[in-house]
């Protein structure tokens, strides 16, 4: 829409007033005069109009009259020369169909051939270009500190843009989306992007990230190990990697073959009843298996329930490895009786019983069954009054402290 005469009538009428007058709503003498000879002129040519020191800086122009868009102007008014001066004085080539304020001077004399005679001379700014709506621009605007203002969706309250800093030159701030539509949202809080944090949004792959971050090779192998799913142990390696390993293989990788390995470990037992049920009044059941060069060297028994029902008038629980008795670490725990905080079977290493129950030989004396082959430790029980498989109740828990030499 061309800005001269897409107007309302009301706004022509104004502008028409204003140019009248030259600014002035008091509408002197001088003020009239100085209003006739200020109008706005569109460049039709931006080819000089002729040679010469005059003519060389002459175009060919049309004045306007200010017409409301209701009103068809006629394709010209009043010829004219326009010259465009910038700020310093100096004369620049217009821009064709812009239009210019300007100010009426003389008429231009005829140049030697008498062609160019009697026409009004225009002078106007260089930067006098009307700007439409849906205009591009071609070297950019200029805008003052307080900033360039954008409506918000609402149109209610204006967003300004605008730098926060002292620049020692000419500076250039770009986005680039890449061929897509893209959304900033900062809706937290201020943010401030340090050099550092610059970097790190220029890296393109997470290890290039965590480089930055300062993660060393393992550590960064850390950082990414898989989700093991299960109780697993991290093993670094001499090559700087991760491996989760699970406690079975973190044994063999620490070298130990076995629980209890070089290191003396309690291992608990739990065994019931029905565990030493039988058509006897005498069994026995392996508790634990003992490692070639394996040790027993603490031993604890205490039943949570009594073994008891079907007729059993007793029930006494030994803990061994020789066939004579399987006796050898415990003897005759009674489980027939209640349980009870302090009812305990307690064999220390090199001692004698303490606890509940029957004494045997100092476990220092037996500890080692075996140099050379594994080693069966044995639960057994003995009962009166009915076979063992009539008990209908029982449950003891069986601690052993054990080791290997290596």
């Amino acid at each position: 829409m061309n800005p001269v005469y897409g107007l309302s009538e009301r706004a022509a009428g104004k502008l028409r007033e204003l140019l009248r007058d030259g600014g002035d709503t008091t509408r002197g003498a001088a003020a009239r005069r100085a209003g006739d000879r200020l109008r706005l002129v569109r460049c039709d040519s931006a080819t000089a109009a002729g040679a010469g020191e005059v003519l060389s800086q002459c175009y060919a122009a049309t004045i306007l009259d200010p017409q409301s868009h209701t009103t068809v102007p006629p394709d010209e008014l009043t010829t004219c020369l326009l010259t465009v001066v910038t700020s310093a004085g100096a004369a620049a080539t217009p821009t064709a169909n812009a239009v210019y304020l300007v100010l009426l001077a003389g008429e231009v004399t005829a140049d030697r051939n008498g062609s160019l005679g009697g026409r009004r001379r225009a002078f106007g700014i260089a930067s006098g270009g009307a700007i439409e709506d849906g205009d591009t621009l071609t070297t950019g605007l200029t805008f003052p500190n307080t900033g360039l203002k954008a409506l918000d969706t609402s149109g209610s309250h204006a967003l300004t843009i605008a730098p926060g800093s002292d620049l020692t030159a000419n500076r250039q701030f770009t986005i680039v989306t890449g061929d897509a539509s893209r959304t900033l949202n900062i809706s937290a809080a201020d943010v401030t992007v340090s050099a550092f944090a610059a970097t790190v949004l220029d890296d393109t792959s997470a290890g290039a990230t965590l480089t930055t971050l300062g993660g060393t090779t393992v550590g960064q192998a850390m950082f990414t190990v898989t989700n093991p799913g299960a109780i697993t142990f991290a093993r670094f390696n001499a090559d700087n990697s991760v491996t989760l390993r699970s406690a079975a293989d973190f044994m063999t990788d620490l070298g130990l073959t076995s629980v209890g390995t070089e290191y003396p470990k309690w291992v608990k037992i739990t065994k019931t009843y029905t565990d030493l049920a039988a058509a006897n009044t005498d069994n026995n059941i392996e508790l634990y298996a003992l490692p070639a060069k394996g040790s027993i060297e603490r031993l604890v028994l205490k039943h949570s329930a009594a073994f008891a029902g079907g007729g059993l008038m007793t029930y006494s629980l030994y803990v061994g490895y020789t066939s004579a008795g399987y006796d050898d670490y415990g003897s005759l725990l009674d489980v027939f009786a209640a349980p009870g905080n302090n009812f305990y079977y307690v064999r220390p290493m090199g001692t004698g019983f303490t606890g509940s129950g029957m004494g045997g030989p100092p476990i220092g004396q037996v500890s080692t069954p075996s140099m050379t082959g594994a080693t069966s430790i044995r639960l057994r029980a003995v009962c009166m009054g009915a076979n063992l498989d009539a008990a209908t109740a029982g449950s003891v828990d069986v601690w052993l402290l054990v080791g290997t030499m290596p």
